[in-house]
């Protein structure tokens, strides 16, 4: 892209505002400015910065802290004053400011003052109570209308609540600036709260100076706001404008464009809102659908597994009740007697053999015990039995006599003999063996 040449003669933005600088800060040195004090604002530094306003243009002003602690009262809101200083374009923004040296208040301090007074008195009587505000209606059949019947606020008005949604607007035409506006006003009101089916009542004005919208501030307008038994919204000046009416409203709007705002609702609005609750409720509907589904299943199995379980236990119960029966049946109890028989009798059996098994070994110990106490065994080492013919033992050599008989019982067989000599222990042949002669030999 070519570049023009009468481009290479622009001048900077800087230039140019350092050109306006030399120009008009010279001229405007000193200068004094009549006008009305609105949105006073006061920084941590202690500035304050505030507009001068007129009913067709606005002028922007800083107080700076040194020039300010020279001012012997306050700068507020709604002043009419006079202010000194010099004009200073501020490059940083591209715009211009007074520099104020010196304020004078002009007018308005003892109206400001009443109306402070009348402000704090229905505040006392409860007039001024958020609790006391009424919400609006979401969609109005009718809205009542008390403003002027030629000018801006009424065509603002109208046209934006026309465009947002058709309506029914009922206006009652009232004087809004001068000495009969109070009076007309709080009459528009109370019309419209008499008249049935108003849904809402719209109190509204353009903007103008503090003296132009002192009507709406009078305790006649106020009250009537008050005893109104719809929602009164207040559109009255601008932004920056506060009346008593505006405290007194249950809605304040900073135009009348804004009340329509407000007050009707935006078809379109209204629609994509119903389709989105529409979506929510559809989304709502679904998921508890879903989760009443779910609840139903896990009750579904719940309930199964419970009627498993009562049938199980029931099941067990007709199993031990059915074994019990069996156990008590006839035949059942005749192969258990004849059971616990075989036990029986087969323990019985196992006694005895037991028994016999312990006899027969006490018999052999008793046997062996006797054979270690018999005689006979003591053949077998050599000693010999010796018995008469009558069959009993020679114990002692006096009880034989000589030539008399004798059995001799020894290991391997008897031997017959005849005594032929005795001699007792006494004698001095004891100690010879008693002398026999052997006859025969048995086997």
């Amino acid at each position: 892209m070519t570049t023009p040449r009468w481009s290479e003669r622009a001048l900077t933005v800087s230039e140019v505002t350092r050109r306006l600088q030399s120009a008009v800060e010279p001229s405007f040195r000193g200068i004094e400015v009549r006008g009305e004090v609105v949105g006073v604002r006061t920084t941590a530094a202690g500035h304050t910065y505030f507009t001068l306003k007129d009913a067709s243009a606005q002028m922007p002003c800083v107080f700076w802290r040194t020039a300010l602690a020279r001012h012997p009262g306050r700068v507020a809101d709604g002043m009419q004053v006079v202010a000194r200083g010099d004009l200073q374009i501020y490059p940083a923004h591209g715009r211009y400011q007074l520099v104020v040296q010196r304020l004078a208040e002009i007018g308005l301090g003892d109206l400001l003052a009443r109306l402070e007074e009348l402000k704090q008195r229905l505040f006392a009587e409860g007039l001024f109570e958020a609790a006391k505000k009424r919400a609006l209606p979401l969609v109005p059949r009718r809205v009542g209308l008390v403003t002027a019947a030629t000018g801006a606020a009424l065509s603002d008005f109208v046209v934006t609540a026309r465009r947002r949604m058709p309506t029914t607007i009922v206006l009652c035409a009232c004087r809004v600036q001068g000495d009969m506006a109070a009076r007309s006003i709080a009459g528009a009101i109370r019309v419209l709260a008499r008249r049935p089916a108003i849904d809402v009542i719209v109190v509204a004005r353009g903007g103008g100076a503090a003296l132009d919208l002192i009507a709406f501030s009078d305790e006649r307008v106020v009250r009537a706001i008050a005893d109104c038994p719809v929602p009164v919204v207040s559109a009255v000046g601008h932004e920056i404008d506060t009346t008593l009416a505006d405290l007194a409203a249950d809605r304040r709007a900073a135009t009348p464009t804004a009340a329509a705002e407000l007050v009707v609702p935006s078809r379109a609005e209204l629609l994509a809102e119903l389709r989105r609750r529409d979506e929510r409720l559809m989304r709502a509907t679904e998921r508890r659908l879903a989760e009443r589904r779910q609840e139903l299943d896990e009750r579904v199995v719940r309930l199964a597994r419970a009627l498993d379980v009562r049938l199980e236990r029931a099941r067990r119960a007709v199993a031990t009740r059915r074994e019990r029966l069996a156990a008590q049946h006839p035949r059942t109890r005749l192969a258990g007697l004849g059971a616990r028989h075989e036990r029986s009798h087969a323990r019985l059996e196992a006694a005895m053999r037991k028994l016999l098994a312990g006899l027969g070994q006490r018999a052999a110990m008793a046997t062996e015990r006797l054979a270690l106490l018999s005689p006979l065994a003591s053949l077998d080492r050599g000693w010999a039995l010796v018995r008469r013919q009558s069959g009993s033992v020679v114990r002692q050599v006096t009880e034989v006599a000589a030539g008399e008989e004798v059995s001799i019982l020894m290991r391997d067989g008897t031997l017959v003999a005849r005594i032929v000599d005795v001699a007792p222990a006494s004698s001095p042949a004891s100690d010879q063996p008693l002398r026999t002669h052997p006859l025969r030999e048995e086997p």
